[in-house]
């Protein structure tokens, strides 16, 4: 069963993957932006940045020190680590980059983030229930985003 504390543990992993779609996609950096550049674009694609991995680390750490976590480092790198892996997988399977690939796409990011929670001892109590909330939450969350034209595809 899901409980409170679990909800609170996924927040930070919630609010730095939505920070991708508005400051990252939405061109909320400005200027940044064009001096922005792809960590592997021959391995990772070219939306794998710099700058959305920085936000990633940022975004989660600063979510773990408002819950009085400390400033944890370990599940912002899981993320990215989890978001960079399902990369090249799709690369692998020879998918154009745009292209959906459930459920790895509405999970890649909860999964890395929460190895990098148990690294730091923490540990959500129902990890299979949490995955089929976020999985559920990331997609209706991506189709609400097309439907308010923030995203150009519902996936």
């Amino acid at each position: 069963m899901i409980t409170l504390d679990d909800l609170a543990l996924a927040l930070p992993l919630y609010f730095a993957n939505a920070s991708l779609l508005f400051v990252m996609r939405r061109g909320l950096l400005g200027k940044l932006h064009r001096m922005d550049r792809p960590v592997c674009e021959g391995l990772f694609g070219k939306n794998r940045t710099w700058m959305g991995a920085g936000l990633i680390v940022l975004v989660s750490a600063s979510g773990y020190f408002l819950l009085g976590k400390g400033f944890l480092v370990l599940p912002a790198l899981g993320m990215i680590a989890g978001v960079h892996i399902s990369s090249m997988l799709k690369r692998g399977m020879m998918m154009k980059e745009s292209l959906p690939l459930p459920p790895i796409d509405q999970l890649d990011f909860f999964i890395g983030g929460a190895a990098g929670l148990a690294l730091c001892g923490l540990y959500f109590s129902d990890l299979p229930m949490m995955m089929v909330l976020t999985f559920f939450i990331h997609l209706i969350s991506n189709v609400i985003a097309h439907l308010a034209g923030l995203k150009d595809v519902w996936w």
